[in-house]
């Protein structure tokens, strides 16, 4: 044993003043008669382990293992300032319980632990420290003496809590052969590879783990205790294990839940996504195939409108050429009246009646060989053919002129477009509102009508039209 330098001592006469005040560190401080009678009754005694407990080197020395019986991860070590160690410690060795040791020595918090360590042999600054330590010996079968330390909890504060932390740890051999002989085997194996097993009872799982965390609340009489031992959660009832719990398992377990609920989660958005645009995939095909189809009845209808609109002009020709030549015959065969050259003013004939679709006008066409001879005839009347718009119209309301995005109601609304006039021929269209005629205004459909009853099927005519919003002019209709 190494002892500490004369500048290490600063330290602990602070640390004993402390003590003294009443500030120092929470720890077993015992008298030195104490001291004693605990070294003649425990040092250099044969014991056996009585848990099953897993080895690591000590806090970097390697001429010492720490051991204990629960998990690592739940080990609480903590220095002579209440601040907890940063101890990790990988598990290098597993002693079975009923292994035979030797206790070679107790090292009581502050200067007997101060001294048991220097620079080199305390790198994670343990010491002085609120912990006891029981140093013990263990010789495998090979013949190899190995130094085993444990750590007892820091809130031992009397003897009579000592001597029962040290008998959680070490037993007598006799307890071999009186009791931890006498498990199943199906018991004495899980015991030795610190398992827990359903029907195990509280001494067996004791013997295999040590004790729980929570052992100061364990009652004997109760019918149900959950024993913490860190990560495993045991269920006694009765004083019988019946259920085990793994906090990292139960963790891992709810993190795959939640990993799968995820991936669940995402696979049926992606399923409603690709729905959704398969959906609208199916509405835009058939919107297509509608638009096709209404393009199709259009142009089948254009077509069927514009052979009617041929097969009416070559009827209207037709019929015209029948009655010009039939007119041409009349007139040939009708004699010239005689008048003499003293009698100039003739009596005018009544021109004939015009028929609903043409309005007659009688043309005097004088003969210049006739004049000079004094006589003169008068021509049969030439048949005008009438201007045909070919549209129902109507006129302009406020609201129907807002629809359309006019400011003011006037002009001619179309509302049908017909087989046979000029407003097929000029392109004219339904909802066209017609606003001039040959550059006049039209402010209602009564001026529309003025204009066309004015108009023949031969007279040149230009139309300005409001569509979509906007004005435009149509091609002219021409002779």
């Amino acid at each position: 044993m190494r002892f500490l330098s004369t500048l290490r001592w600063f330290p602990l006469c602070l640390l004993a003043s402390c003590s003294f005040l009443g500030l120092g560190p929470k720890g077993l401080d015992l008298s030195t008669a104490e001291k004693g009678r605990m070294d003649r009754l425990l040092v250099e005694r044969e014991y056996v382990l009585a848990s099953t407990v897993t080895g690591a080197e000590f806090f970097g020395q390697n001429d010492r293992y720490f051991v204990d019986a629960r998990p690592v991860e739940i080990l609480d070590l903590y220095r002579h300032t209440n601040d907890p160690a940063p101890v990790r410690l990988a598990t290098k060795i597993t002693l079975p319980a009923g292994t035979p040791v030797t206790l070679k020595q107790i090292l009581y918090p502050l200067s007997d632990i101060e001294g048991a360590l220097d620079d080199q042999r305390d790198p994670h600054g343990l010491a002085p420290t609120a912990h006891t330590w029981l140093v013990s010996e263990y010789t495998s079968p090979e013949g190899v003496t190995l130094t085993l330390v444990f750590v007892l909890p820091r809130d031992i504060s009397s003897a009579e809590q000592f001597e029962a932390a040290v008998r959680d740890r070490l037993l007598s051999p006799m307890w071999v052969t009186t009791w931890l002989s006498h498990r199943a085997p199906k018991t004495l194996n899980a015991i030795y590879q610190k398992n827990i097993i359903a029907g195990m009872s509280r001494a067996e799982a004791t013997a295999a783990l040590g004790t729980p965390r929570n052992h100061a609340s364990a009652n004997d009489d109760a019918m149900l205790f959950e024993a913490d031992y860190g990560d495993l959660q045991v269920l006694f009832e009765g004083g019988v294990v019946t259920q085990v719990r793994s906090l990292k398992v139960e963790a891992e377990v709810a993190r795959m839940e939640a990993m799968e609920k995820a991936r669940l989660a995402q696979i049926a958005a992606e399923e409603l996504q690709r729905e959704q645009e398969a959906e609208a995939a199916e509405l835009a095909l058939k919107k297509a195939e509608e638009d096709k189809a209404r393009a199709e009845v259009e142009r089948v209808h254009a077509e069927k409108l514009a052979k009617l609109e041929l097969e009416r002009q070559a009827a209207v020709a037709a019929a015209q050429e029948v009655r010009r030549a039939a007119m041409l015959k009349a007139a040939q065969n009708k004699p010239a009246p005689t008048v003499t050259t003293a009698s100039l003013q003739t009596t005018p004939q009544a021109a004939p009646t015009p028929t609903p679709k043409s309005r007659p006008m009688a043309t005097t066409l004088i003969d210049l060989d006739a004049e000079a001879e004094g006589e003169t005839y008068t021509a049969p009347p030439v048949t005008v053919r009438p201007f045909i718009l070919g549209a129902v119209v109507h006129s302009l309301t406020a609201d129907k002129a807002k629809a359309l995005g006019l400011r003011r109601a006037r002009g001619a609304l179309v509302t049908h477009i017909r087989a046979r006039g000029v407003a097929l021929q000029m392109g004219l269209r339904t909802n066209d509102v017609i606003t001039k005629v040959n550059r006049k205004s039209i402010r209602k459909k009564e001026d529309l009508a003025k204009i066309v009853k004015a108009l023949t099927a031969d007279s040149t005519v230009t139309m300005t039209v409001w569509r979509n919003g906007k004005s435009i002019q149509l091609p002219q209709k021409r002779r």
